[in-house]
């Protein structure tokens, strides 16, 4: 099959045997032999699309897809939607709309440092912004006596900060940054500076120990999160359409992530690890997540049910208690971005090459990527192992 250009967003729409699949995006291996119903044993209730045959297998939308709107009624009809928009948007619509640019984890992050500051100057009998640097200094003398993380510190500091330049116009002054500087210098001091926590990496056989102990879906999600490198947030969003046949295993359409929120798509490749001559089938490997998710996809009633059904924070207590289980390393350090970090440490492990590590990754170059090999969970054997083979090949 050809190498597919730009992932399309485009869905496949229902017909008289289920579904009509995208041409060279999703192919079964037969075809649904029933229409589906709320019994079918495959049926995933979050379907994107439930709206299947009717009369003589033409799905119910289909008339009004059929309309073509000239260009002058279609510009009409988005004038009119726009005119009855700015009549109902409100203040409180239109702050949401610009907060939506952020993440939503940025977004909850602000709040709680614009709250943590709020609550701690008018503990002291102030006015939230009444002092201005003071204000900062005492919030930090405070959140230094509360022992907390020096990297909170700074993120709220700077949060605070901004919206206060934000509101004035005008940046802190030098005399005044100087000074917040300084206070941000003695908290580091006082409560110390760990650096970013970074979660453990699995070696290939902790990553099939923890992959018996998880749940099928868990245990795809897992492996393909490894092997692809993806994030959480790219495994969740996918469709049983999204995961494409190839002549060396599998295309996964990342339609939108964390680095590409406008949409320009990705395809995220993941090679079959057995035998190439058994792939529309199977290849016998039990943990080759190319056929796994493969079936998958294809288990699934239509291309617009969601790949996985259970939810991120069950797929993260689960996959905690199992690294756990296995490598009884800290919890904090057994979070899902092990996913990536694992993955990365296996491909250099490999002698991959760090530019190529980047791509498959989609990390933005090398530099960034350099971070998620350091501090592997198996660093102190790896390292000691590496110095007697330096040394051993060392001529005398």
């Amino acid at each position: 099959m050809p190498y597919p250009g730009k992932p399309t967003t485009k869905r496949a729409r229902t017909s008289q045997c289920g579904w009509m699949p995208i041409h060279g995006i999703w192919k079964p291996l037969r075809a649904p032999s029933i229409t589906p119903s709320s019994s079918h044993p495959l049926r995933a209730d979050n379907c994107k699309d439930q709206t299947f045959k009717t009369g003589k297998g033409v799905p119910a939308s289909t008339d009004q897809l059929a309309l073509r709107r000239s260009g002058r009624s279609s510009h009409m009809s988005k004038s009119l939607v726009m005119q009855k928009a700015a009549a109902k948007a409100t203040d409180e619509d239109l702050s949401q709309f610009v907060a939506s640019a952020h993440s939503l984890s940025t977004v909850k992050q602000k709040s709680a440092a614009w709250n943590s500051f709020k609550k701690c100057i008018s503990a002291a009998g102030r006015k939230p912004g009444g002092r201005g640097v003071d204000d900062f200094i005492l919030w930090i003398h405070s959140m230094t006596k509360s022992e907390y993380k020096y990297s909170t510190i700074y993120n709220y500091v700077g949060h605070v900060r901004r919206r206060f330049e934000d509101v004035t116009g005008s940046p802190f002054q030098a005399a005044h940054n100087k000074i917040l500087d300084l206070s941000l210098r003695a908290a580091r001091k006082i409560v110390g500076d760990e650096g970013p926590l970074k979660a453990i990496t699995l070696n290939k056989d902790e990553i099939i120990s923890v992959a018996k102990l998880l749940s099928e879906e868990c245990a795809d999600i897992m492996l393909a999160g490894i092997i692809g490198m993806c994030r959480c947030s790219e495994l969740f969003d996918l469709y049983a359409g999204d995961v494409m046949v190839t002549d060396f295993g599998i295309q996964l359409r990342i339609v939108k992530s964390k680095t590409d929120q406008y949409r320009t798509g990705h395809w995220v490749r993941i090679g079959c690890i057995g035998s190439r001559d058994q792939m529309g089938s199977g290849c016998g490997e039990a943990w080759c997540i190319a056929h796994r998710l493969l079936l998958r996809a294809y288990q699934l009633e239509a291309p617009d049910c969601k790949l996985f059904t259970v939810t991120r924070n069950q797929f993260a207590e689960s996959l905690r208690d199992s690294v756990i289980q296995v490598t009884s390393c800290p919890a904090e350090r057994a979070t899902s971005h092990l996913m990536r970090r694992s993955g990365a440490v296996l491909y250099f492990r490999a002698n991959t090459p760090l530019p190529t590590i980047a791509e498959l990754g989609r990390w933005k170059d090398a530099a960034c990527l350099e971070g998620y090999l350091r501090d592997a969970g198996d660093a102190c054997s790896y390292l000691s192992s590496l110095t007697v083979k330096v040394w051993s090949a060392v001529a005398n």
